[in-house]
């Protein structure tokens, strides 16, 4: 435990953004049973008074709300009034730097609001810093022992909590290092509702493609919808600074160090919307279904046959140790594009660089190798042999796997 704690005390030391030495003179009047990180960029406040009125504060929470603003925009003021509205709902306690401690009435539940609007976030780093800032407050108040909950949770403003949310930690054994909780999106226009109905049923195809195959790396990469565990975050060093795919990258890391749980049962609803918050993800992906008219029988999506390749490949990593002097008749149990794909993403380089090691360590490094990412560039390559995309409810309908129930 303590060989843990250094490094957590040294990734803050080092790596950690300067917001959490401020922590040094904030006064915390009780400690909180977990932490809920929530980065806001023109946003109302109407999220931190669900966080109020809930049922959550039976035990004390904190939610750390990072007011953010990228420096390629000069308008302050829907920022500055979430912050007003936010300092309004409690009572001010302590205000140090950018961060001001806000207990909230009759609960031993607090607000923790990060001003980074007035001292902007570089725009190519985005949400990824603003998420950074928050979960690495959230892992310095767990070093110092103010949260009791290995995990840090991780939302955003557009997310409804459901009263068993933090139940979350209860369900997963020890070597659980990430939480993946269910979503819904939802929405009264008509419009938006589909557009976002589809591009989430693309997403939940995509994961499935993936289970099917067996890979250690089939989990949905929403950041709204995490939970990590603290010394897993800092191992890592954090999110990255990133202006989009974030949550995709941190996954990618975490998962090297322990297990995803995906958690079924703890449904969050996700306001659908359209957004040109972030270059990619779900708002930008919605916003381009809209515009292109687009619906289950002409939106294009990832041939099942990709996963068919994948789950063949992964099955042939089990002797590819034994063949990886002989990489050649190794490959005769691949189709020829699974093999040119696999050419075409480094692998070869790969194994041989592994060609001296012991088969526990050729077998670790070989997951490490083939991660989340390289599973992308497989598919993407394999698509550009001729697995070409095609229409998404033609994927579901051939696919041998089929769809989580909702």
């Amino acid at each position: 435990m303590g060989k843990i704690k250094n490094v957590n005390a040294r990734y803050i030391e080092k790596y950690a953004e300067p917001e959490t030495a401020h922590l040094d003179k904030l006064s915390l009047p009780n400690s909180v049973d977990s932490a809920l990180v929530i980065p806001a960029y023109c946003e109302s406040a109407e999220f931190i008074q669900r966080f109020i009125q809930s049922p959550f504060h039976q035990t004390g929470k904190l939610l750390i709300v990072v007011i953010n603003q990228p420096d390629n925009d000069f308008d302050k003021v829907p920022q500055q009034a979430l912050y007003d509205e936010a300092l309004a709902m409690g009572q001010v306690v302590d205000k140090q730097h950018n961060l001001t401690l806000i207990t909230l009435p009759s609960t031993q539940s607090m607000l923790l609001i990060v001003d980074r609007f007035n001292t902007p976030i570089p725009h190519k780093q985005g949400v990824g810093l603003a998420r950074k800032i928050g979960c690495d407050l959230a892992a310095s108040l767990h070093n110092r022992q103010l949260i009791g909950n290995r995990f840090i949770c991780s939302s955003d403003a557009d997310a409804h909590l459901p009263d068993n949310y933090f139940s979350h930690s209860t369900s997963v054994d020890a070597a659980t290092v990430c939480i993946g909780l269910n979503f819904q999106h939802h929405c009264q226009d008509d419009l938006i509702n589909n557009a976002n109905a589809l591009y989430e049923k693309a997403l939940r195809y995509y994961v499935a493609g993936l289970t099917y195959a067996k890979s250690d790396y089939a989990f949905f990469t929403i950041g709204s919808v995490l939970a990590f565990d603290v010394n897993a975050y800092c191992q890592c060093r954090g999110f990255p600074k990133r202006a989009a795919g974030e949550d995709f990258y941190l996954l990618n890391k975490l998962v090297k160090l322990g297990r995803y749980q995906y958690v079924a049962d703890i449904v969050i609803n996700l306001e659908a919307r359209t957004s040109s918050r972030v270059p990619f993800g779900t708002g930008p992906a919605v916003a381009e279904i809209i515009a292109k008219q687009q619906n289950a029988y002409n939106y294009p999506y990832y041939n099942p046959q990709l996963f068919v390749e994948l789950k063949v490949l992964l099955t042939a990593f089990g002797n590819l140790y034994e063949h990886r002097l002989q990489l050649q008749s190794w490959t005769h149990q691949l189709s020829s594009i699974s093999a040119q794909a696999l050419t075409a993403i480094g692998f070869d380089r790969f194994i041989r660089s592994q060609e001296k090691t012991s088969k526990q360590q050729f077998n670790k490094q070989l997951c490490r190798f083939f991660d989340a990412f390289k599973t992308l560039k497989y598919l993407h390559a394999l698509r550009e042999q001729g697995l070409s995309d095609i229409a998404l409810h033609q994927a579901i309908t051939t696919a041998p796997f089929r769809l989580e129930r909702q």
